[in-house]
Protein backbone atom coordinates (compact mmCIF):
# COMPACT_ATOMS: atom_id res chain seq x y z
CA UNK A 1 0.00 0.00 0.00
CA UNK A 2 2.79 2.40 1.10
CA UNK A 3 4.52 1.90 -2.62
CA UNK A 4 1.40 2.70 -4.22
CA UNK A 5 0.86 5.78 -2.48
CA UNK A 6 4.38 6.68 -3.34
CA UNK A 7 3.47 6.12 -7.17
CA UNK A 8 0.28 7.99 -7.45
CA UNK A 9 -0.05 10.08 -4.44
CA UNK A 10 3.64 11.20 -3.38
CA UNK A 11 5.19 11.58 -7.14
CA UNK A 12 2.33 14.13 -8.01
CA UNK A 13 2.74 16.11 -4.56
CA UNK A 14 6.87 15.97 -4.32
CA UNK A 15 6.96 16.81 -8.55
CA UNK A 16 4.23 19.71 -8.92
CA UNK A 17 5.92 21.35 -5.47
CA UNK A 18 9.48 21.37 -6.64
CA UNK A 19 8.91 22.37 -10.35
CA UNK A 20 6.55 25.14 -8.78
CA UNK A 21 9.32 26.09 -6.35
CA UNK A 22 11.74 26.07 -9.37
CA UNK A 23 9.47 28.67 -10.61
CA UNK A 24 9.48 30.68 -7.67
CA UNK A 25 13.48 30.51 -6.79
CA UNK A 26 14.07 31.75 -10.21
CA UNK A 27 11.58 34.92 -10.37
CA UNK A 28 12.83 35.80 -7.04
CA UNK A 29 16.78 35.20 -7.77
CA UNK A 30 17.52 33.55 -4.92
CA UNK A 31 20.86 32.61 -4.05
CA UNK A 32 20.51 29.60 -1.78
CA UNK A 33 17.62 27.38 -1.01
CA UNK A 34 17.35 25.89 2.93
CA UNK A 35 15.50 22.83 2.57
CA UNK A 36 14.31 22.74 6.81
CA UNK A 37 14.77 19.31 8.59
CA UNK A 38 13.12 17.14 8.68
CA UNK A 39 10.12 17.70 6.66
CA UNK A 40 11.67 18.96 3.45
CA UNK A 41 14.39 16.21 3.06
CA UNK A 42 12.22 14.39 0.81
CA UNK A 43 11.45 17.29 -1.28
CA UNK A 44 15.12 17.78 -1.43
CA UNK A 45 15.49 14.58 -2.78
CA UNK A 46 12.85 15.44 -5.46
CA UNK A 47 14.66 18.80 -6.67
CA UNK A 48 18.16 17.23 -6.51
CA UNK A 49 16.85 14.78 -8.71
CA UNK A 50 16.09 17.72 -11.16
CA UNK A 51 19.29 19.62 -11.38
CA UNK A 52 17.42 22.60 -10.12
CA UNK A 53 20.56 24.03 -8.99
CA UNK A 54 21.99 23.76 -11.95
CA UNK A 55 19.16 24.74 -13.81
CA UNK A 56 18.54 27.83 -12.24
CA UNK A 57 22.10 28.78 -11.52
CA UNK A 58 21.27 28.71 -7.18
CA UNK A 59 22.89 26.34 -4.56
CA UNK A 60 21.00 24.70 -2.23
CA UNK A 61 21.28 22.65 1.21
CA UNK A 62 19.77 20.50 3.92
CA UNK A 63 19.45 22.24 7.06
CA UNK A 64 19.46 20.60 10.24
CA UNK A 65 16.62 22.18 12.43
CA UNK A 66 14.11 21.78 14.73
CA UNK A 67 11.36 24.18 16.93
CA UNK A 68 13.75 23.12 20.22
CA UNK A 69 16.62 24.46 18.84
CA UNK A 70 15.20 27.36 17.62
CA UNK A 71 13.18 28.22 20.82
CA UNK A 72 15.69 27.35 22.79
CA UNK A 73 17.94 29.64 21.64
CA UNK A 74 15.55 32.53 21.19
CA UNK A 75 14.76 31.80 25.32
CA UNK A 76 18.74 32.53 25.49
CA UNK A 77 17.89 36.01 24.13
CA UNK A 78 15.09 36.77 25.58
CA UNK A 79 16.46 36.11 28.85
CA UNK A 80 19.91 38.12 28.10
CA UNK A 81 17.82 41.00 26.50
CA UNK A 82 15.16 41.26 28.71
CA UNK A 83 15.52 39.46 31.70
CA UNK A 84 11.77 37.35 30.91
CA UNK A 85 10.65 34.93 28.31
CA UNK A 86 8.38 35.71 25.94
CA UNK A 87 4.20 34.39 25.88
CA UNK A 88 5.53 32.15 22.90
CA UNK A 89 8.39 30.75 24.58
CA UNK A 90 6.35 29.91 27.89
CA UNK A 91 3.82 28.30 25.64
CA UNK A 92 6.72 26.19 23.91
CA UNK A 93 8.07 25.22 27.26
CA UNK A 94 5.14 23.85 28.79
CA UNK A 95 1.83 23.75 26.55
CA UNK A 96 3.60 22.49 23.11
CA UNK A 97 6.07 20.18 25.21
CA UNK A 98 3.32 18.61 27.94
CA UNK A 99 -0.08 16.06 27.24
CA UNK A 100 -2.90 16.98 29.60
CA UNK A 101 -2.57 14.19 31.57
CA UNK A 102 1.56 15.50 32.60
CA UNK A 103 2.91 15.85 35.99
CA UNK A 104 4.47 18.92 36.59
CA UNK A 105 7.77 17.10 36.53
CA UNK A 106 7.20 16.79 32.74
CA UNK A 107 7.70 20.88 32.46
CA UNK A 108 11.21 20.64 34.52
CA UNK A 109 12.43 17.38 33.20
CA UNK A 110 14.91 19.05 29.95
CA UNK A 111 16.45 21.35 32.38
CA UNK A 112 17.89 19.14 34.97
CA UNK A 113 16.64 21.39 37.79
CA UNK A 114 16.73 19.66 41.22
CA UNK A 115 13.40 19.52 43.32
CA UNK A 116 14.59 21.43 46.22
CA UNK A 117 15.42 24.41 43.71
CA UNK A 118 12.09 24.01 42.19
CA UNK A 119 10.38 23.94 45.32
CA UNK A 120 12.53 26.73 47.35
CA UNK A 121 10.66 29.95 46.54
CA UNK A 122 6.92 27.76 47.07
CA UNK A 123 6.19 25.98 44.21
CA UNK A 124 4.81 22.91 46.50
CA UNK A 125 2.92 25.46 48.36
CA UNK A 126 1.15 27.10 45.88
CA UNK A 127 1.22 23.75 43.22
CA UNK A 128 1.75 20.92 45.23
CA UNK A 129 4.00 18.11 44.55
CA UNK A 130 5.94 18.02 41.34
CA UNK A 131 4.51 14.36 40.22
CA UNK A 132 0.84 15.91 40.76
CA UNK A 133 -1.17 16.69 37.39
CA UNK A 134 -0.92 19.72 35.80
CA UNK A 135 -3.79 22.01 36.48
CA UNK A 136 -4.05 23.64 33.70
CA UNK A 137 -6.63 25.95 35.35
CA UNK A 138 -3.51 27.63 36.97
CA UNK A 139 -0.83 27.04 33.96
CA UNK A 140 -0.50 31.07 33.73
CA UNK A 141 0.38 30.85 37.00
CA UNK A 142 2.86 28.39 36.68
CA UNK A 143 4.22 30.45 33.61
CA UNK A 144 4.76 33.80 35.99
CA UNK A 145 6.56 31.39 39.17
CA UNK A 146 9.23 30.39 36.25
CA UNK A 147 9.79 33.86 35.15
CA UNK A 148 10.04 35.66 38.56
CA UNK A 149 12.25 32.46 40.68
CA UNK A 150 14.07 30.25 37.53
CA UNK A 151 14.99 32.01 35.04
CA UNK A 152 18.92 32.00 36.14
CA UNK A 153 18.00 27.90 36.41
CA UNK A 154 17.08 27.43 32.96
CA UNK A 155 19.56 29.93 31.23
CA UNK A 156 22.57 27.52 31.56
CA UNK A 157 20.29 25.12 28.84
CA UNK A 158 19.49 27.75 26.55
CA UNK A 159 23.07 29.21 26.50
CA UNK A 160 24.47 25.93 25.55
CA UNK A 161 21.62 24.97 22.95
CA UNK A 162 22.37 28.69 21.74
CA UNK A 163 25.72 28.75 21.12
CA UNK A 164 25.73 25.36 19.38
CA UNK A 165 22.97 26.09 17.22
CA UNK A 166 24.34 29.43 15.92
CA UNK A 167 27.94 28.10 15.20
CA UNK A 168 26.08 25.70 13.24
CA UNK A 169 23.60 28.12 11.41
CA UNK A 170 26.89 30.73 10.73
CA UNK A 171 28.52 27.48 9.39
CA UNK A 172 26.03 26.77 6.86
CA UNK A 173 25.64 30.60 6.03
CA UNK A 174 22.09 30.74 6.95
CA UNK A 175 23.35 34.02 9.09
CA UNK A 176 25.21 35.26 6.13
CA UNK A 177 23.97 39.04 4.53
CA UNK A 178 25.28 38.72 1.67
CA UNK A 179 23.34 36.01 -0.44
CA UNK A 180 19.51 36.01 -1.00
CA UNK A 181 18.39 33.19 0.78
CA UNK A 182 14.95 31.15 1.16
CA UNK A 183 13.80 28.23 3.27
CA UNK A 184 11.31 25.37 2.02
CA UNK A 185 9.20 23.39 4.71
CA UNK A 186 5.74 21.90 4.41
CA UNK A 187 4.69 25.30 6.46
CA UNK A 188 1.32 25.88 8.51
CA UNK A 189 2.41 28.97 10.67
CA UNK A 190 5.43 29.84 9.60
CA UNK A 191 6.85 29.56 12.95
CA UNK A 192 10.74 28.68 11.90
CA UNK A 193 10.93 31.44 9.11
CA UNK A 194 9.69 33.26 12.28
CA UNK A 195 12.66 32.21 14.27
CA UNK A 196 15.36 32.20 11.96
CA UNK A 197 14.48 35.73 11.35
CA UNK A 198 14.84 36.48 14.96
CA UNK A 199 18.18 35.31 15.15
CA UNK A 200 19.59 36.74 12.44
CA UNK A 201 18.10 39.72 13.45
CA UNK A 202 20.20 39.69 16.90
CA UNK A 203 23.24 38.90 15.00
CA UNK A 204 22.38 42.43 13.15
CA UNK A 205 21.27 40.62 9.61
CA UNK A 206 18.05 42.04 8.46
CA UNK A 207 17.86 41.53 5.65
CA UNK A 208 14.31 39.19 5.00
CA UNK A 209 14.53 35.68 4.26
CA UNK A 210 12.12 34.17 1.53
CA UNK A 211 9.84 31.52 2.63
CA UNK A 212 8.48 28.72 0.43
CA UNK A 213 5.55 26.25 1.63
CA UNK A 214 2.91 23.77 0.82
CA UNK A 215 0.69 25.48 3.05
CA UNK A 216 -0.37 28.41 5.30
CA UNK A 217 -2.61 28.97 8.00
CA UNK A 218 -4.83 32.19 7.65
CA UNK A 219 -5.16 33.21 11.15
CA UNK A 220 -1.48 33.19 11.97
CA UNK A 221 0.75 34.18 9.22
CA UNK A 222 -0.89 37.64 7.63
CA UNK A 223 0.47 39.13 10.75
CA UNK A 224 4.14 37.79 10.53
CA UNK A 225 5.11 38.84 7.02
CA UNK A 226 6.57 41.89 7.94
CA UNK A 227 8.89 40.53 10.28
CA UNK A 228 10.09 37.08 9.04
CA UNK A 229 9.46 37.93 5.15
CA UNK A 230 7.89 36.61 2.23
CA UNK A 231 5.83 33.20 2.92
CA UNK A 232 4.12 31.73 -0.74
CA UNK A 233 2.10 28.70 -0.27
CA UNK A 234 1.98 26.54 -3.33
CA UNK A 235 -1.49 24.46 -2.58
CA UNK A 236 -3.31 26.31 0.33
CA UNK A 237 -2.37 30.07 0.51
CA UNK A 238 -2.87 32.26 3.65
CA UNK A 239 -6.14 34.08 2.10
CA UNK A 240 -8.33 30.86 1.76
CA UNK A 241 -11.94 31.20 3.25
CA UNK A 242 -12.74 28.59 5.97
CA UNK A 243 -14.81 26.34 3.52
CA UNK A 244 -11.69 26.41 1.30
CA UNK A 245 -9.15 24.81 4.08
CA UNK A 246 -11.17 21.00 3.80
CA UNK A 247 -8.11 19.25 2.49
CA UNK A 248 -5.52 21.36 4.29
CA UNK A 249 -7.01 20.88 7.66
CA UNK A 250 -7.07 16.92 6.83
CA UNK A 251 -3.77 16.37 5.49
CA UNK A 252 -1.33 18.47 8.28
CA UNK A 253 -0.78 15.58 9.90
CA UNK A 254 -0.60 12.90 7.44
CA UNK A 255 1.65 15.14 5.16
CA UNK A 256 3.99 15.67 7.98
CA UNK A 257 4.01 11.43 8.43
CA UNK A 258 4.75 11.24 4.40
CA UNK A 259 7.87 13.46 4.64
CA UNK A 260 8.99 12.03 7.27
CA UNK A 261 13.12 12.32 7.21
CA UNK A 262 15.71 8.75 7.60
CA UNK A 263 16.51 10.64 11.21
CA UNK A 264 15.35 11.66 14.53
CA UNK A 265 14.91 15.28 15.73
CA UNK A 266 17.48 17.83 16.59
CA UNK A 267 17.65 18.31 19.79
CA UNK A 268 21.35 20.43 20.11
CA UNK A 269 24.37 20.00 17.93
CA UNK A 270 28.61 19.65 18.66
CA UNK A 271 31.60 20.57 17.80
CA UNK A 272 33.62 17.69 16.17
CA UNK A 273 37.40 17.31 17.12
CA UNK A 274 38.12 15.82 13.93
CA UNK A 275 37.32 18.46 11.39
CA UNK A 276 36.12 21.16 13.92
CA UNK A 277 32.68 21.31 11.93
CA UNK A 278 29.45 21.40 14.31
CA UNK A 279 26.81 18.10 13.23
CA UNK A 280 23.53 17.68 14.64
CA UNK A 281 22.86 16.03 17.84
CA UNK A 282 19.77 14.00 17.33
CA UNK A 283 17.76 12.70 19.71
CA UNK A 284 18.35 8.83 20.45
CA UNK A 285 16.32 6.51 18.42
CA UNK A 286 15.98 3.66 21.13
CA UNK A 287 16.01 -0.15 19.91
CA UNK A 288 16.24 2.09 16.82
CA UNK A 289 12.48 1.22 16.66
CA UNK A 290 12.02 5.36 14.76
CA UNK A 291 14.32 3.94 11.91
CA UNK A 292 13.06 0.31 11.92
CA UNK A 293 9.59 2.15 11.18
CA UNK A 294 10.61 4.60 8.91
CA UNK A 295 12.01 1.80 6.58
CA UNK A 296 8.57 -0.08 6.51
CA UNK A 297 6.16 2.58 5.65
CA UNK A 298 7.33 6.13 4.97
CA UNK A 299 10.59 5.21 2.94
CA UNK A 300 8.62 3.14 0.94
CA UNK A 301 6.34 6.08 0.04
CA UNK A 302 9.23 8.33 -0.91
CA UNK A 303 11.20 5.82 -2.85
CA UNK A 304 8.37 5.16 -4.73
CA UNK A 305 7.30 8.66 -5.64
CA UNK A 306 11.00 9.51 -7.00
CA UNK A 307 10.82 6.82 -8.95
CA UNK A 308 7.76 8.26 -10.86
CA UNK A 309 9.56 11.46 -10.64
CA UNK A 310 13.17 9.91 -12.00
CA UNK A 311 10.60 8.63 -14.95
CA UNK A 312 9.03 12.33 -15.63
CA UNK A 313 12.65 13.82 -15.72
CA UNK A 314 14.02 10.93 -18.26
CA UNK A 315 10.95 9.83 -20.55
CA UNK A 316 8.21 12.61 -19.97
CA UNK A 317 6.12 9.65 -19.15
CA UNK A 318 4.78 7.19 -15.99
CA UNK A 319 2.44 4.57 -16.00
CA UNK A 320 0.80 6.66 -18.60
CA UNK A 321 0.46 10.22 -16.77
CA UNK A 322 2.88 12.81 -18.50
CA UNK A 323 4.74 14.69 -16.63
CA UNK A 324 3.20 18.08 -18.47
CA UNK A 325 0.07 16.99 -17.01
CA UNK A 326 0.85 17.33 -13.49
CA UNK A 327 0.56 20.99 -11.80
CA UNK A 328 -0.41 21.90 -8.52
CA UNK A 329 -4.61 21.64 -9.72
CA UNK A 330 -3.58 18.08 -10.00
CA UNK A 331 -1.73 17.50 -6.96
CA UNK A 332 -4.64 18.89 -4.94
CA UNK A 333 -7.42 16.55 -6.30
CA UNK A 334 -5.30 13.88 -5.58
CA UNK A 335 -4.44 14.97 -2.02
CA UNK A 336 -8.73 15.65 -1.96
CA UNK A 337 -9.68 12.44 -2.72
CA UNK A 338 -7.55 10.50 -0.52
CA UNK A 339 -7.82 13.02 2.47
CA UNK A 340 -11.56 13.71 2.43
CA UNK A 341 -12.92 10.92 0.57
CA UNK A 342 -10.50 7.59 1.90
CA UNK A 343 -11.20 4.22 0.64
CA UNK A 344 -11.25 1.11 2.92
CA UNK A 345 -7.44 0.58 2.18
CA UNK A 346 -6.16 4.06 2.73
CA UNK A 347 -8.51 3.72 6.30
CA UNK A 348 -6.38 0.92 7.38
CA UNK A 349 -2.92 2.18 6.30
CA UNK A 350 -2.93 5.70 7.19
CA UNK A 351 -5.44 5.52 10.26
CA UNK A 352 -2.85 2.76 12.20
CA UNK A 353 0.15 5.87 11.47
CA UNK A 354 1.22 6.92 15.47
CA UNK A 355 1.20 10.24 14.93
CA UNK A 356 2.75 13.08 17.64
CA UNK A 357 1.76 16.39 18.17
CA UNK A 358 4.40 17.31 20.74
CA UNK A 359 7.58 19.07 19.61
CA UNK A 360 9.75 16.39 21.84
CA UNK A 361 7.98 13.24 20.11
CA UNK A 362 7.81 11.80 23.73
CA UNK A 363 3.77 10.93 23.35
CA UNK A 364 2.32 9.33 19.96
CA UNK A 365 -1.42 8.07 19.06
CA UNK A 366 -3.35 6.79 16.33
CA UNK A 367 -4.14 8.99 13.55
CA UNK A 368 -7.55 6.96 13.77
CA UNK A 369 -8.56 5.39 17.39
CA UNK A 370 -9.38 2.24 17.21
CA UNK A 371 -12.99 2.24 18.66
CA UNK A 372 -16.04 4.22 18.62
CA UNK A 373 -16.59 6.72 21.33
CA UNK A 374 -17.72 5.68 24.57
CA UNK A 375 -19.23 9.43 25.86
CA UNK A 376 -20.48 12.43 23.95
CA UNK A 377 -17.16 14.17 25.27
CA UNK A 378 -14.82 11.49 23.46
CA UNK A 379 -16.45 12.62 20.11
CA UNK A 380 -14.42 15.83 19.73
CA UNK A 381 -10.96 14.95 21.35
CA UNK A 382 -10.80 11.88 19.07
CA UNK A 383 -12.56 13.17 15.75
CA UNK A 384 -9.27 15.79 16.11
CA UNK A 385 -6.74 14.17 17.68
CA UNK A 386 -5.08 12.55 14.54
CA UNK A 387 -5.30 15.63 12.29
CA UNK A 388 -7.72 13.44 10.24
CA UNK A 389 -11.60 14.48 11.24
CA UNK A 390 -12.65 13.34 7.48
CA UNK A 391 -10.88 9.57 8.38
CA UNK A 392 -12.18 9.33 11.50
CA UNK A 393 -15.71 10.06 10.72
CA UNK A 394 -15.56 7.76 7.79
CA UNK A 395 -13.70 4.55 9.75
CA UNK A 396 -16.96 5.29 12.47
CA UNK A 397 -19.68 5.11 10.15
CA UNK A 398 -17.87 2.01 8.29
CA UNK A 399 -18.13 0.81 12.67
CA UNK A 400 -21.76 1.49 12.81
CA UNK A 401 -21.80 4.67 14.79
CA UNK A 402 -24.95 5.95 13.26
CA UNK A 403 -26.77 2.63 14.50
CA UNK A 404 -24.92 2.08 17.35
CA UNK A 405 -24.20 5.58 18.65
CA UNK A 406 -26.93 8.27 17.45
CA UNK A 407 -26.11 10.95 19.22
CA UNK A 408 -22.62 10.62 19.08
CA UNK A 409 -22.83 10.29 15.15
CA UNK A 410 -25.01 13.56 15.10
CA UNK A 411 -22.51 15.67 17.11
CA UNK A 412 -19.54 14.38 15.15
CA UNK A 413 -21.12 15.23 11.57
CA UNK A 414 -21.75 18.86 13.33
CA UNK A 415 -17.97 19.13 13.13
CA UNK A 416 -18.24 18.74 8.97
CA UNK A 417 -20.82 21.96 8.35
CA UNK A 418 -18.74 23.96 6.99
CA UNK A 419 -17.60 21.12 4.94
CA UNK A 420 -18.23 21.07 1.06
CA UNK A 421 -21.44 19.08 0.32
CA UNK A 422 -19.99 16.65 -1.71
CA UNK A 423 -17.95 15.31 1.00
CA UNK A 424 -20.36 15.99 3.79
CA UNK A 425 -22.79 14.13 1.92
CA UNK A 426 -20.77 11.14 2.51
CA UNK A 427 -21.52 11.53 6.60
Amino acid sequence: MWSSLGTSLGSIILYSFTNWLAEQIKTQKIDHVFFCARDAQAIHKAWQLQDFDNKIGCTSSYLYVSRRVLRYSLCYTEIVKDRCLSDASLNFIINESCEPEDSYAQIFEPFNISQTRIYQDGFKTIFGNLNSKIDWSRIDEVKGYIQEFLLDDLLPVFKQVFENTTNYYHQEGLMSDNNKIAVVDLGWNGTIQMSIASLRSYFGVDSKVYGYYYGLFRQNTTGRLYKNGPMTAAFWNKFLRQDETTTLMNSINLLENFHSADHQTTVDFYLSNTDGCYYPTLKEDKGYAYINSFNETFKLFQDYALQAISEWVTTGSYMGILATDISIASANAAMAQVFCSPNKHEIETLGAIEHSMLHNHDEFHRIIPNNLPKTQEQVSVLLHRGGWPAGVMTHWINLGIKEKNPTAYQIARQHFDYYPELIKSKF
